[in-house]
Formats: C-alpha cells, sequence, structure tokens
C-alpha cells in the first residue's frame, strides 16, 4: 500500500492522533514444536509492572535500530518526525498476574495484547504493515523477556519504582532502550 501524503486536510505530521485501531488480541497458541529458548537466565522474581506509563527518553540510536529491523524510509522519517514517540507513546499494563499480562499501546499504532508469560511461542496478530507480531513471553528474573524463534527480541525491567525500561534488541543484540515514567494516577489516560 502506498503511503498517503500529508496534507493540510490530514494535519501533516500529527498521524499518530488518528491511528488504526488494532483490536485486542489473545494468544494463540502455535501447532507444533516451539523453537529452542536459551535457558532462562534467572528464576522467576515477576515484579508489579501495572499502570500507566509514558516514554520519556530513548537511550542507544533509534533510528539506526529501526533501519537494522528494516523499517521502510519513509516509516522512519515519520517515526523521526514524531521524535520517535517520546512524549507520545504511553502504554498502560494491567490484568498482571506470573503467567498474564495486557499491554495496550497507542503509538505507532493502537493495539492492546494480552501476553501469556509461560514461554510458549504464540501468535498475537499481526501489525499495521501486515508483519506477524509472534513470539514468547517470560520471566527471567525481575525482567519480562520475548524471544522470537530462540532470539531475543525485547525486555521490560523496572528502574526504580516510577521508571520501567523496554530494551529492544534487533538481531545482532544491538539494544536500543525506551524509558517510561510511571503517570501518577489521575493526570492523564492513554489517549487515541
Amino acid at each position: 500500500r502506498a503511503p498517503r501524503k500529508a496534507s493540510s486536510e490530514s494535519g501533516g505530521g500529527n498521524n499518530w492522533k488518528r491511528a488504526r485501531v488494532v483490536k485486542t488480541v489473545a494468544a494463540t497458541p502455535l501447532l507444533g514444536r516451539s523453537p529452542s529458548l536459551p535457558p532462562p537466565t534467572a528464576l522467576p522474581r515477576p515484579v508489579d509492572l501495572t499502570g500507566s506509563w509514558v516514554n520519556v527518553s530513548i537511550r542507544g540510536d533509534m533510528h539506526a535500530y529501526m533501519v537494522s529491523m528494516g523499517a521502510h524510509f519513509l516509516v522512519r522519517q515519520e517515526a523521526k518526525a514524531q521524535e520517535f514517540g517520546v512524549g507520545k507513546m504511553r502504554n498502560v499494563i494491567s490484568r498482571q498476574s506470573n503467567l498474564h499480562l495486557l499491554i495496550e499501546m497507542n503509538f505507532p499504532f493502537v493495539q492492546s495484547i494480552e501476553l501469556e508469560l509461560d514461554g510458549r511461542e504464540r501468535e498475537y496478530g499481526t501489525d499495521p504493515f501486515g508483519r506477524s507480531l509472534r513470539y514468547c513471553a517470560r520471566w527471567e528474573g525481575a525482567e519480562l523477556v520475548a524471544y522470537r524463534g530462540g532470539v531475543l527480541l525485547w525486555k521490560r525491567a523496572l528502574e526504580g519504582k516510577h521508571t520501567m525500561l523496554w530494551h529492544l534488541y534487533d538481531s545482532a543484540g544491538t539494544r536500543v532502550t525506551r524509558v517510561f515514567a510511571r503517570e501518577q494516577p489521575g493526570t492523564r489516560a492513554l489517549r487515541y
């Protein structure tokens, strides 16, 4: 699908405000064997990630990360124009248990994913570009980690009580980190 050109009617670079809503997707277990995972780095020690979080900064080169992940030039340009979601991206995490977690996000598209944290690879639907959201998630120590085909995709962990780190990894293992601050109750809700 060809990208739409920004016009005065469409609001220019604020397309994230009109992001396509992706319905809540429950995990679909895959048939057959899950790829072998590396052994856990530590025994599970789940931490409470529930709450509303806003992305306040990025550590690392997000543009280089997007290039390494194969993001199209126009997608990278739009992400850069939107400051890669800093100040815009919100995550609301709820319904957390040792084996289940609901994450709602609003950037770069609106989605809600119910993660099953049992270390089995599952299909979580597709992103707006038609790419499969297929991975397995589990606790390793106090970090929530996700793998696809045995390769590390991301980790979420707390840094103190009011900061959550979302480490994103490319296929070479290079990391970029989104830093989230916990929003205090009654400040701002997740905006779509």
